[in-house]
């Protein structure tokens, strides 16, 4: 039956959305070890928990529902895939293993500052990137070809609102857990989908004339 549903899996899906269904499967499954590890109610595990279902909750997200609804996309480098594949199966380990086994909150962590201003802050980050990818999905209508200046949202202030989306939601899963790995992922975060933004930010400015030039790259109005 697994043998079945995975060759039907590669026969309707195309490509470049497998890539990116199965580099974020592979990091979902060993975090969800944690619910596993986890059992009662106290408030280290409640903790544990709740930081556990906000990493999987977008990886979920990306993984199962972000695939299907992109219309069309360049076909991802087989190369490409194996590296991102590679750096979730280890940061999906670092993160659950970290959650699982080391990582310790006292019985009112849930209403402790730094979780609550983390919390909030990936659950902003949250709804800024999947917001920015709805507008980013929607700029062209059905049937019409070449490239347009994203608008709204937080695209009006830095051209990378997708990637400011995912960094500020990433520094926010960090600061709610207050460990040194989910410190590490959100700033392999920052350099990574920076270093991108950038490229789009300048790809923007040489395409357009017209294209805003008070936008900032990725943190709004600062870089």
């Amino acid at each position: 039956l697994f043998l079945f549903g995975a060759c039907l899996f590669t026969l309707i899906i195309p490509w470049e959305k497998q890539s990116r269904f199965l580099s974020q499967m592979g990091l979902h499954l060993w975090i969800c070890h944690v619910f596993n590890r986890c059992h009662g109610v106290d408030g280290d595990c409640q903790g544990k928990a709740i930081n556990a279902f906000n990493f999987t909750f977008l990886v979920r997200y990306r993984a199962l529902i972000f695939p299907l609804l992109i219309r069309e996309g360049k076909p991802t480098p087989f190369f490409t895939f194996v590296l991102a594949l590679l750096f979730c199966v280890y940061n999906g380990y670092l993160q659950g293993r970290s959650l699982s086994n080391y990582a310790e909150y006292p019985s009112g962590w849930l209403k402790d500052p730094c979780f609550i201003t983390g919390f909030i802050g990936w659950l902003t980050g949250m709804a800024i990137n999947i917001h920015s990818d709805h507008i980013l999905r929607n700029l062209r209508k059905p049937g019409e070809s070449g490239y347009k200046i994203p608008r709204g949202g937080m695209f009006e202030y830095v051209s990378g609102a997708n990637f400011f989306g995912e960094i500020l939601e990433w520094f926010g899963f960090a600061l709610a857990c207050c460990t040194i790995e989910s410190l590490a992922f959100a700033l392999c975060t920052l350099f990574i989908l920076g270093s991108r933004a950038k490229q789009h930010h300048q790809w923007y400015l040489e395409k357009f004339e017209d294209y805003p030039k008070n936008r900032k790259i990725v943190i709004p109005f600062v870089y």
